[in-house]
């Protein structure tokens, strides 16, 4: 826990990693279901136990929570989050909750995510602290009640010159009219940060601070955890939003740094973007830094300082030295009187990235030099996560970080009875889609480390000299997304990303849900933030009209030379989902951007093939019923009636293109009852049953027509397509597959249930 080790423990994790060479590997996750979870391999704690998926809840109607410790470290008072799904009814307005465990009440924090039609909570977010033993499992059952108060809370003043905070292990203060990220951080009697902790860009050599922010914002205060928001500008013009968690009873804070290109440029270049804390280390502090499937790299910093550099996925830099090798963003410091440890993760997947250690300070560079310069797309945002625990130096001992993965998720059959996450996977498939979903995954990662593709930063393929070849899915830009397959594959463009085509993330967040595999959540978290940061598009001049939109698959993510948006490449469940399991902001906004967006759209008219009228009217009925907007239910309306217009049954098949068209007016008629959707439902599905075209697609509205009527017949052609689902090893057939068979799978289910 945040503290001190002795030179023991200290020896003893040396021990420890030598024998488990995986175990630092493992620490490199993000911080979102559960704190500091790590997205371990299979056979590491990667998958869940098989049963969990079919166990009942056996609390009485009761929601539960699954946390398991799966590195092998015991844990005290263990800060954990996760989003608990609620059937319609079970919360209403006003009422309040009480998290229990074994021993009785916990101590627990809530925060609404949605809402049912009638008032009543559909998602909370739930913070509360656990005791683990080392690759134990807790179960904790939420009630309504007096949630009881914990014994140690985070304490917030909100004031006119500054935030200040005392977790009851540490204080520090926000200050409101200049920017700083953390001010005179101190634990107990010993000043760890005595000045200000802050950010800046730099661009052709010339270092550009942040602003003051336009806003700073308490955005919840305990008392088991407090956030703050931070709001503005650097002085290049780029906006940035800083989002700083602390947590009762603990030394560390986790900051989430996004940064958002809004200028008018069609790319704007950036030598480094830094997080640079003052810490009084003085000569020569002694560090360790973790290796990804190795030994620690320990010893001292010379009086000029020293630099560990990530510049690709493949070498890292060591001082003067560069080796083979990937440094796990783990960085423990310590000085005279005060030590320090940084956790950066998804260092090495979101190259370039660097940490410099001197005498008076320490540096985390969310973007090095040693990788070159950043190309950023007008529109594109980034957020790199960091956490950073204190404490007093100790001779042999270094402030200890959390040290491995804690995951935590509501049971799979819990979540599926709700009905709050749209096409959750009913238990009963456990032994079969759910498994070769999985399967898939395991095939898909191994993909994405393997694959070639050139970094050059080109549209159009380069000559073979100017060519940056890279293996692997990795980059600050990329990590989070998929590559069609095959280098040099020139489709549209050089090496296209699929900017999360079909909803990846929606895919890796139902198998989530399902499993409650860390490793999913890994790549899940990856996802949903390169979808909302980099796929998505936000506010800038050059892209005013655009913004809100995604991009379509392109190469670089985001080049615009290419064309603007593609209504049938148009999708925002996976962000909402993502939402709901971690309570994630950005995620919400970015889905609420591209609704807004296609509401405005349906004002002008839309014409063109079957998806693209599906597509937005799929994902104004999910925005409909995530966020409760009537307009976006209108718009869903208007979207499917000018599709189902455009396009008539009876000329389904007609092409797989006409399966997205249908299940979009299958998804607006659940949320309308419109007659006219549903007279075109009813002969689409009878004329799929009757063709019976081999393409999965086609069959998830013959699915809804089948809960809808009752029809037999129809449910079981449906259940026919799920043996043609064909899972593949690359992100586009995995999530189609994914998507499909889910959906399915939840409507023929939720019809006999």
């Amino acid at each position: 826990m945040p503290g001190v080790r002795n030179s023991e423990q200290v020896e003893a994790e040396h021990r420890g990693a030598r024998a488990r060479p995986w175990r630092w590997r493992c620490v490199r996750g993000a911080v979102a279901v559960a704190v500091f979870l790590a997205g371990c391999p299979r056979g590491v704690g990667g998958s869940a136990p098989r049963a969990e998926g079919s166990r009942g809840s056996g609390n009485g109607g009761a929601p539960v929570v699954v946390v398991r410790e799966v590195l092998g470290y015991a844990r005290r008072s263990w800060p954990v989050s996760t989003g608990v799904p609620l059937p319609r009814g079970w919360l209403p307005p006003g009422a309040s909750v009480t998290l229990t465990g074994t021993g009785g009440p916990v101590p627990a924090q809530t925060r609404l995510l949605a809402r049912w039609p009638d008032g009543s909570a559909r998602w909370l977010l739930v913070h509360f602290q656990a005791d683990l033993d080392a690759r134990g499992e807790r179960r904790f059952a939420l009630r309504s009640g007096t949630p009881v108060p914990p014994h140690t809370a985070v304490r917030v003043k909100d004031l006119a010159r500054a935030i200040d905070v005392d977790t009851g292990a540490l204080r520090f203060a926000v200050p409101k009219g200049r920017f700083g990220i953390l001010e005179n951080a101190r634990v107990g009697t010993v000043a760890i940060v005595p000045g200000t902790a802050v950010t800046w860009v730099e661009a052709d050599g010339k270092k550009i601070p942040a602003a003051a922010p336009s806003a700073v914002r308490l955005v919840e205060e305990g008392p088991l955890v407090a956030q703050i928001v931070l709001e503005g500008r650097y002085e290049n013009g780029f906006a940035y939003r800083v989002r700083i968690f602390a947590y009762a009873g603990q030394s560390f804070v986790r900051i989430l740094h996004t940064f958002v290109d809004v200028l008018n440029a069609e790319y704007t270049f950036l030598d480094r973007i830094a997080l640079q804390l003052p810490v009084p280390l003085g000569p020569q502090p002694s560090y360790r830094a973790a290796l990804e499937g190795g030994r620690a790299l320990e010893g001292k910093a010379p009086p000029s300082g020293f630099v560990f550099a990530q510049p690709d996925s493949v070498e890292f830099r060591a001082g003067e030295s560069t080796k083979l090798g990937r440094l796990a963003g783990w960085f423990e410091i310590r000085g005279r009187e005060v030590a320090v440890a940084v956790h950066a993760p998804f260092f090495w997947q979101e190259y370039p990235q660097a940490i410099t250690i001197a005498g008076d300070h320490v540096t985390y560079e969310l973007w090095s030099p040693a990788g070159g310069r950043a190309k950023v797309g007008a529109g594109s945002a980034k957020t790199h996560e960091v956490v950073l625990a204190f404490g007093p130096a100790a001779e042999g001992g270094y402030p200890s970080m959390p040290a491995g993965s804690v995951v935590a998720y509501p049971e799979p059959k819990w979540t599926f009875v709700t009905d709050a996450l749209p096409n959750a996977a009913p238990p009963q498939e456990a032994t079969g889609l759910i498994e070769k979903a999985a399967a898939s995954f395991e095939r898909v990662v191994r993909t994405a480390e393997t694959e070639r593709w050139d970094d050059s930063g080109q549209v159009q393929c380069p000559p073979p000299e100017k060519e940056r070849p890279r293996i692997g899915f990795y980059g600050m830009f990329h990590w989070g997304d998929w590559n069609f397959p095959g280098y040099h594959d020139n489709t549209k463009g050089c090496d296209a990303w699929g900017n999360q085509e079909y909803d990846f993330t929606q895919a890796l967040a139902l198998l989530f849900a399902a499993t409650g595999r860390p490793d999913v959540f890994t790549h899940l978290v990856a996802a949903g933030r390169h979808y909302a940061d980099v796929d998505c598009i936000h506010d800038s001049g050059r892209l005013a009209p655009w913004a809100g939109m995604n991009h379509p698959k392109n190469p670089l993510h985001f080049a615009v030379e290419l064309g603007g948006i593609d209504l049938g490449h148009t999708w925002l469940e996976g962000l909402l989902s993502y939402y709901f399991l971690t309570g994630d902001e950005r995620a919400r906004e970015a889905a609420a951007g591209i609704a807004e967006y296609l509401a405005r759209r349906i004002s002008n008219p839309v014409v063109g093939n079957p998806r693209q009228f599906g597509w937005p009217a799929l994902a104004l009925a999910a925005a409909y019923g995530a966020l409760g907007e009537e307009r976006y239910r209108r718009a869903a309306v208007e979207y499917a009636r000018r599709g189902l217009r455009a396009h008539g049954p009876a000329r389904a098949p007609g092409g797989w293109k006409m399966g997205i068209l249908a299940d979009g007016l299958a998804y607006v008629h659940a949320i309308s009852n419109d007659p006219e959707i549903e007279a075109w439902l009813r002969t689409y599905a009878a004329a799929i049953a009757e063709k019976r075209p081999k393409d999965p697609r086609y069959y998830p509205a013959v699915a809804y027509v089948a809960r809808m009527t009752g029809d037999a017949k129809l449910a079981a052609v449906a259940r026919q397509a799920l043996g043609r689902l064909s899972f593949g090893s690359w992100g586009k057939p995995f999530t189609i597959a994914v998507r499909t068979g889910f959906r399915i799978s939840a409507l023929l289910a939720r019809r006999a249930s």
